[in-house]
């Protein structure tokens, strides 16, 4: 991410543009799994909050979150916000 402030109409295109399905760790985590023999259900949308992959038969839900919004390396990543200062750094340093 730059150091530079952008325009609401930037930060909107930017956040329209990330993927909320098929991101490149679900794929990786989906074809190891399947490589084991390991059959699942993706996105599937008739469980509580849509877990990324469902193993029905040992109802096992796995939500695939990215690491940014863990606070993953979070007093480098912290000062790359720019945006929304005041609402982002709470939430994420209260998980």
């Amino acid at each position: 991410m730059s150091n530079h402030i952008i325009t609401r109409e930037q930060r909107s295109f930017n956040m329209s543009q990330i993927r909320s399905t098929n991101t490149k760790p679900e794929i990786k985590l989906r074809k190891a799994l399947w490589n084991r023999g390991v059959r699942y259900r993706k996105n599937l949308n008739t469980l509580p909050g849509k877990p990324d992959i469902a193993i029905t038969k040992s109802k096992i839900a796995v939500f695939i979150d990215g690491e940014f919004w863990h606070g993953y390396k979070w007093n480098e990543n912290k000062n790359n916000i720019h945006s929304n200062r005041d609402y982002w750094i709470p939430k994420i340093e209260k998980i």
